[in-house]
Formats: structure tokens, sequence, C-alpha cells
């Protein structure tokens, strides 16, 4: 989990820094394609990496408190950011914020049934 996190972010890193080198707005492929904020996985992957280590609850607590604290407060600021963009309101509804629900139901299939 720990190694697959710092890939995760450093690839998130690299691909907005080539990206937004040569294209400015909301990236749209890559990593950016399945998640809007892969760095926060990646980073919330390695925290928890060590959390899992010590086997107790208090790391688990503090993590708790910097994920909704810090980075819940981070992803709604980019969240209405985001939203500013001609595609944002697009791609909120097309993209995940940091886990993809593989179980998602469509409202055609509901609608079928």
């Amino acid at each position: 989990m720990h190694t697959l996190g710092v890939v995760i972010m450093m690839t998130a890193d690299c691909q907005k820094y080539f990206t937004l080198k040569y294209q400015k707005g909301l990236i749209r492929e890559g990593l950016f394609k399945y998640i809007r904020h892969p760095n926060y996985l990646g980073e919330i992957m390695l925290y928890a990496s060590y959390a899992m280590i010590v086997q107790h609850w208090i790391p688990w607590a503090i993590l708790a408190w910097v994920w909704i604290g810090v980075f819940l407060v981070n992803i709604l600021q980019k969240e209405a950011s985001m939203s500013r963009y001609k595609n944002g309101k697009n791609i909120k509804g097309r993209v995940a914020c940091l886990f993809q629900n593989r179980f998602r139901f469509s409202s055609k299939k509901a609608q079928r049934n």
C-alpha cells in the first residue's frame, strides 16, 4: 500500500507538471481520467500504511483528524474551484473523487428493472 501510494502521488505530480506546462485548464487524461484527486489518494494510502504497521487506534484517530480537517477541506475548495471551468461540472459527474466506484448503477438500468 505504501509503495502504491507513493507511485500514485509521484505519477500525479509528474502528470500535472508536464500537462500544465503545455496546456492550461483541467487535466482529463491519465490518472485524472479515473480520479479527480490522485495526489490525496496517494497520500491517504501512504499514511494509512504507517498506521497499519503500528496496529493501534491512536494513529487512525490522528489520521482521521488530518484527513477530515485538512484533506477534506482542501478537496472541497478544489471542487469549488473546478466548477469555474466549462467542463468542471461534467467531470464531477463522470470521474470519482478519490475512489472509483465499480458498482455504480446507471439510471437506465434502474428504469429497465
